[in-house]
């Protein structure tokens, strides 16, 4: 009877341990990205996010320039997030018409009505930025614009006096001189390379999340 009862007994395979080492390899590569997209807070940011401030409350324009890979866009977009109602951040596209520009700026800030006409865009967007509570249009890689976007974005300022910030290359100045706009954004924030006690902090804050993650390797793996 034992033997007839084990012959037809059917085999049960055990998911469970395979369905926990999913979830923790799960978390791992969520954590793995959250390393690589962490904003770790610097020196220089904090004083990049008070120049900010300062160019919302004096509603006044301005440029942001520096290398590539030092971390402008990284700080922008952490400002824009902190205070996502207040902000729009958007990415300018090679050669960059207004009217592309301000597509994304409107879809940026959810506005209903995001395409339309060039000689459309800019009205309706200088109408809709107060009226929104927008307060800095944050513009990166400004020195993709074509020169008719610098021109309809110094023009949108004068419409609606709302701060516009440009970020972008070390060309940026020059392109913005050839189009007699520099004046337009007179206040210059210059990113560079990392400051001795920021970079400290920086290789700090990267070991802690390093042996975060380790630990939780070591100890999530072998629960």
């Amino acid at each position: 009877m034992a033997q007839s009862q084990l012959v037809i007994q059917p085999n049960v395979e055990t998911l469970a341990p395979q369905l926990e080492l999913n979830n923790q390899l799960a978390k791992v590569v969520e954590i793995e990205e959250i390393f690589s997209n962490c904003f770790i807070p610097t020196d220089r940011a904090c004083e990049y996010f008070r120049w900010l401030d300062e160019l919302r409350i004096l509603k006044q324009c301005g440029r942001v320039v520096g290398p590539r890979d030092v971390g402008k866009s990284r700080a922008s977009v952490h400002y824009r997030e902190e205070d996502r109602k207040k902000v729009s951040y958007v990415r300018a596209w090679s050669a960059s018409s207004s009217k592309r520009l301000f597509s994304q700026i409107l879809k940026d800030i959810n506005h209903a009505a995001p395409t339309g006409k060039r000689e459309d865009l800019r009205p309706r967007l200088a109408g809709s930025l107060e009226l929104f509570g927008i307060e800095q249009v944050i513009v990166d890689n400004a020195d993709n614009l074509q020169r008719e976007a610098l021109l309809d974005l110094k023009q949108l300022f004068d419409e609606s006096n709302v701060s516009v910030v440009l970020v972008g290359g070390q060309e940026l100045d020059k392109i913005l001189h050839d189009c007699d706009l520099l004046t337009s954004f007179p206040t210059l924030y210059e990113f560079d390379t990392l400051e001795d006690d920021d970079f400290k902090k920086t290789l700090s804050t990267i070991e802690l999340l390093e042996n975060y993650l380790n630990q939780f390797l070591f100890f999530g793996l072998n629960m």
